[in-house]
Formats: structure tokens, sequence, C-alpha cells
């Protein structure tokens, strides 16, 4: 007996040391997760400052209704529900004197309660904030998702983590295994059985309460179970609508940023499911830079916080815009100047683009894109946006917007054919009106002095004609002339057009960091005569697209005297940056261009704006010499969506959404629903109104440049007029600031 009774002892301190020494982390662990609960809080995200280092946008203090995951979903956790119910009961008269079993009558009779004060709770919260019952089910419904992929992939990454381990560690000595046993391999299902942070935290339902929300909130708290408020940040935009397209915004988090989260490995900088991240512009471009890691607090059985971390906030980031500018621009919009068919001119507000860079460095100290909207109302705004199919304001006009050139390409037309070798900076062409080819006179393109007035660059302007017509390169630049283009376009055809075009940074990406179109280099189109097409390409009509950061860059170039530099929103250091097959652009590259093709367009440019032959008068100033380039391009006619009354849209039997042209206004009978879209001329052939967008590029000063821009007016018809009244006001608020120096035009 006595034998037995130790061989039996010696069994129960074996096991007794195998829990307490052997799996002492396991139970301890355990023990650990059914007493404490952690809570994360957001860290502060970093600051976006302009080149300047004032703030464009922040994270401003508020509150946030947050909810107990135990409750979030349509029936409440069991173990929750039952110390709920246990509480109410004993708040009961009858609790006191009640024995074990009539008390575990009043905790069930109390689960009914707890199931009313849960839909009582969810009604007020729906009601106080106005986002209504169904919406608030929403956000409910799409936080338990998030949480239930977000566990899959936790205890994937969990059960992985255990079975490498139990694979690689070694075997323990027979002594060990003799008092503890051998180490078990990992079981998923038990594995299963642990919750992960986000189902033992509170998620935030609505963000950014208002005072009076919040004080509605807070007086009802105790009838209202699970809820709770919290401080919490929202971003703050300073300057409202001003860079809006360029700055972007932030939304939620969704699954796919869930499964590809770069911080997954860190429990504090990994996205949560109620987490917001950079969904466009620069919010998106540096979010790895800007978001920062959570805080934590933890709450311990009996205790409410008995310790925390703190957050640690993003990095700020100084970008290289100068937002005061930007405004400038963007209020240039506002009064445009519109040239009519009857030769007058009005100001009004139209839509457009304009980006402008520092030549030395090429950062981009303006990025416009007008209509713009207001950052801190995205929310509320958003349906309503997008729904715009007229004026468009999501959509970043100076990089995605693609529209033919117009005149601005002969810049590019005239460098690539004399750095061929085609032509020489001083080869004279004449113009007659005519493009004349083996000996053939073609009715079209004609120049557009023939077009207006019927005349040649020998009358035209009345004030400075030219005494031959035989044109130079300078020359042509100056007075936009047609023929002397669609000259050296046939002599490169379409082949050479397209391949200088994307020696200068056309036809692909410019590699500026956010999303933008590449545009079109010119191609055979079916149906038509590629040779024909060389010469509206070499105009810039037909089969040319390009956007305004292009057209930018093009000046910038120019200015540079043949360097390409790819455009930088850092106002310190650079990023790398990769088109869409994977290759770093690069920073910085010398075309090698024709340094006498350089210097005549650069002459020319110069003419275009201070003599009394070029086209561009409209950007003349008395304290800088400006040197620009202006166009007028074909437009396509304006379209919209045909929309139900909900707002969505209507589609034909072939499943494509439904569209409708707008007619064109006048200046006596402007169209009501786009008042800024106005008839330019009419079609000599075709009879039909038709419009025009307006372009102009160029630096400034001329003589030693700073900045180089780029001016693109949606149906602003006239260059010189719509785009060049842009022009004017960009140089002013750039002299107010001191990027360009006071240049006298007689220096």
């Amino acid at each position: 007996m006595l034998v037995l009774t130790l061989l039996l002892a010696a069994v129960l301190v074996m096991r007794a040391v195998q829990l307490q020494v052997g799996q002492r982390e396991k139970w301890s662990a355990m023990a650990r997760a059914d007493a404490e609960r952690r809570s994360f809080f957001p860290a502060r995200r970093g600051d976006l400052l302009d080149v300047k280092g004032r703030v464009i946008a922040t994270d401003a203090a508020t509150f946030d209704a947050v909810v107990d995951f135990r409750v979030m979903g349509f029936e409440p956790e069991t173990r929750w529900w039952n110390q709920r119910a246990r509480m109410l009961a004993s708040r009961l008269a009858e609790w006191s004197g009640a024995d074990r079993a009539k008390r575990g009558e009043l905790v069930e009779q109390q689960r009914s309660v707890v199931l009313a004060e849960l839909d009582l709770m969810w009604d007020r919260l729906a009601e106080v904030t106005g986002m209504g019952r169904e919406q608030i089910d929403g956000v409910r419904r799409s936080i338990v998702t998030k949480v239930q992929r977000r566990r899959e992939a936790v205890l994937d990454q969990r059960y992985r983590r255990a079975l490498e381990e139990y694979e690689t560690a070694p075997r323990r000595p027979w002594y060990s295994r003799w008092i503890v046993g051998e180490r078990e391999a990992p079981d998923r299902d038990e594995l299963a059985r642990e919750t992960i942070a986000d189902e033992r935290g509170v998620h935030v339902v609505v963000p950014g309460l208002t005072t009076e929300q919040y004080n509605q909130l807070s007086l009802e708290l105790e009838s209202l179970p699970g809820l709770s408020l919290r401080k919490g940040l929202s971003r703050y935009y300073p300057y409202g609508g001003v860079a809006a397209q360029t700055l972007g915004y932030l939304s939620p988090v969704t699954r796919e940023d869930l499964e590809e989260d770069p911080f997954a490995e860190d429990e504090r900088r990994r996205y949560g499911v109620n987490d917001q991240i950079g969904r466009d512009g620069l919010e998106r471009m540096f979010e790895s830079r800007l978001r920062g890691s959570r805080g934590v607090l933890y709450y311990r059985r009996g205790e409410q916080i008995h310790d925390a971390e703190r957050d640690t906030p993003g990095e700020n980031v100084r970008t290289s815009l100068d937002i005061e500018f930007q405004r400038d621009i963007e209020e240039a919009f506002g009064r445009v100047d519109f040239y009519h068919p009857d030769k007058t001119v009005e100001s009004m507000s139209m839509n457009g683009a304009a980006v402008v860079m520092d030549v030395a460095s090429g950062q981009v100290r303006a990025l416009v894109s007008v209509p713009t909207f207001d950052l801190n109302r995205f929310s509320a705004i958003y349906p309503e946006l997008l729904r715009d199919d007229i004026n468009r304001p999501l959509h970043h006009r100076a990089l995605t917007d693609s529209a033919e050139p117009g005149s601005t390409i002969k810049t590019v037309v005239g460098i690539g054919a004399i750095t061929q070798g085609l032509v020489d900076a001083d080869t004279r062409i004449e113009c007659t009106g005519y493009p004349v080819f083996d000996g053939r006179r073609f009715e079209r393109p004609r120049c557009w002095t023939m077009s207006m007035f019927n005349l040649t660059h020998r009358e035209v302007p009345p004030t400075a004609p030219h005494e031959t017509g035989n044109l130079d390169f300078a020359d042509a630049i100056e007075r936009s002339c047609n023929i002397y283009f669609e000259t050296v376009g046939d002599r490169l055809r379409l082949q050479g057009l397209a391949y200088w075009m994307g020696v200068m940074g056309l036809g692909r990406e410019t590699g500026i960091g956010l999303g933008e179109s590449p545009g079109r280099l010119p191609r055979h189109m079916d149906g038509r005569d590629p040779r024909s097409e060389a010469w509206f390409a070499s105009i810039g009509q037909g089969p040319i697209l390009v956007t305004p950061i292009q057209m930018a860059q093009v000046a910038a170039l120019i200015a540079r005297d043949g360097t390409w530099m790819r455009p930088n929103l850092l106002a310190e250091g650079t990023m790398e940056v990769k088109n869409r097959v994977g290759e770093v652009i690069e920073d910085r590259v010398e075309l090698k261009l024709s340094k006498d093709a350089l210097r005549a367009v650069r002459e020319g440019m110069n003419r275009v704006v201070n003599d009394a032959a070029g086209t561009g008068d409209h950007m003349r100033r008395a304290d800088v010499k400006v040197a620009a380039k202006t166009g007028s391009a074909t437009a396509n006619p304006l379209t919209r969506f045909e929309r139900d009354a909900e707002g969505n849209l209507v589609y034909d039997n072939e499943g494509k959404p439904i569209a409708t042209i707008i007619s064109y206004g006048s200046r006596t009978q402007p169209n009501p629903i786009a008042p800024w879209y106005r008839e330019s001329d009419v079609d000599a052939i075709t009879g039909r109104s038709r419009g025009t967008h307006a372009w102009a590029i160029g630096f400034a000063p001329a003589e030693n440049p700073t900045i180089a821009f780029a001016v693109y007016v949606e149906y602003g018809n006239k260059g010189n007029y719509a785009a060049g009244s842009v022009v004017q006001a960009l140089l002013e608020s750039a002299v107010k600031r001191g990027m360009v120096g006071g240049v006298g035009v007689g220096e």
C-alpha cells in the first residue's frame, strides 16, 4: 500500500510539474487573456506641409462613438450578455434575499431586457447622429466582416509560426520528457479558440461627433450598453478646397487593404478594421510616412486601466507646393477672358488646369485642377461630386485629362525636325496659306491666317506683316504658322513625330508619383491617310493627346536648354517612382537636342509675347519678360450621362451608359447647366458650332527662367485670351511671392 501510495503521489507530482512548469507559459497566457483586455487608440497622422512650412493637412481632435465588438453583431457575445444580465438582476429588490436558483431565474429574465437595451442603443445612436438605423447597421456589418477576415489571417499566421517553431525546435532531453512530456504539435482548432485584439476592443461606428451630438450621448451613456465616447482624430484641411485633388483624402480600409497590409507584422502600426487610409493624392503617395503607431490601453478585471503605451505620431512631410500660390491660380479660373465669335471678350468662371514648376529643381509649385471641392466636407458631398458628369470635380485635370495640344506642340515638332537634321533652325519655308506637297495644293489644314482672314503672314498682323512670308523656326513659333510645321511634319511622318514627342516626355507618365494619364502619341487611324494625319498631328490636332503636366514638362525642358527632369512633389529630397511596367523613372535625362533648335524656340517664344507679330500679347508684362506659346485645340462636344431619380446611371440595351450631347451656349444665351460651355466658332465645312480648348505653355523670366508653366482652359477658345488671362494672374502671384525676378521688357 505504501508503494502504491508513493507511486500515485509521484504521478500527481509529475502532472503538477508538467502543468505548472512545462505548460506555464500556455496557462499564464490564457489567464492574462481572460483577465486583461486591450484597446488601441489611433496615432496622430503626420502633417502635410507646403514648401514654406504652412500646414495644409493635419489631424484635429474630435470625439468618436465607439462600441464594444462583443455587441457589434446582431446577437451579443454570450459571456458579455450574461454579465450584463447579472448586473441588471443584481439591482432588483428581490436579489438580496434570493437563493441561488432564484437568482438564476432573475438573470434569465434580464436577458431579454439586455436585448431591448442594445436595440435601443443602436436606435438612439442613429437618431442622435442623423445617420439612420440602416446606415448604422451597414457599418456594423462591415466591421464584423473585417474583423472576421482579420481573425482568419491572424490565426493562419499564428498557426504557421507555431508549426515552424515546433518543427525546428530540438527535442527535450529524456529526463525533461519524463517530467513534463514531449512538446505537443500545434493544434489549429485549439488556436482558433483564442481571440485577437480586434475582438476584445472597441470600434469606431460614428467618427467626428459634433459638440451637440457628444453632449446628448454622454448624458445617456448609462442606458446605452456597449457604447462609449472616445477622443479621436479626424483629418482637417486648413485651406478647405485648395489643391483638393492633389492633396487627396482618407477613407476606411477595405478588404484588399487588410490583405495587402505592408505593416501586418507590426501590431501597433498595422491597419485595424476601422482605420482610415490615404486613398488618393498626396495622402496616398506618402501614406507610409504619414501613418503613425497606435497607442495601447490595457484593462484588467477589477481595474479600469492598469497600463498604457503612448502612440507615436507619423512623420510630417514638406511638399514642394506653395499653397497660397496655388490658391491664387485657382481663383484666376473664376475670371477667365473668353473671346466670343462676335469679337467681344467676357470674363467668366471656367474649368481647367495649371501646372507651375521650379525650373532648376523640377519641384512642382502648383498643381491646379478646377473646379475643386471642400475636403473637410468630402464624405458628405461625395455622392454629389460623383454624379457631376459636366464639371467632373473628382478628376485631376492636370494629370488625367488628355486633350489635343493645339499649337503648343509646334515647339516639340520643330526641335525634333531640326535635331534629326531634316531642316536647320534658319531654314525658311514659305507660307502661302495652304499646304503644298509634291507640287499640289491642299485645302486643309490651312494656316489660321487664311481660315480667319483669308490672308497670309505677309498681311497678318497689319501692324507687323512679314516681308516675304518665308519663315524660319523662330518666325514660325512667333506667328504660329501652320504651314511651316505641316511641312516639317510631312518630312518627319507619323513615326518621326511620335519618336520625338516620346523623347520629350509625351505619350508616357511623367513620374510625378500620382495617378496620371500617359496621353497618346501620333498613330495611324484606320480609314485615314497617314500622310495627312502627320500634317494635323504636327499642329496639335487629330491623333495626339497630351496632359497639362506633360506640356509643363515640355516648357521646363526648353527653359533648361534640353534637360528633362522628373517633376518632384517633395521640398527636400526625392522618392523612387516606377512606371506601369515596373521600371524606375529617371530623375534627370540630358536629351541631347539641337542647341540651335533650342535657341530658336526660346527666341520665338520670347517674340510670341513681346513682339507685335506674336500671338500671346495677353501675357505681356512690364515687370517680367515672359516667353510662351499659345494654342487652341479642337474639342469634342460636351456630353452628359442620363441618370434616374435616385442619381443612378441609365443604361441602354447593350449595357452602356446613355449619354446626350449638350448644346453650346453663347454670350447672349448661355447654357444654364454649363454657363462656361460656349461656342467658339462655326466649322467652315460642316456648318456646325464647335468649341476649342485654350492652351498656353511658357517660362519666366525669358532670359533666365526660374519657373515654367502650362495652362489649360476647357472650351476656353483662344489660348491668348483664356489661358493668357490665367497666366497673367499666375505671374502676378509669382512676382509677389518672389518666384521670378523683375526683368524689365526693355532690358
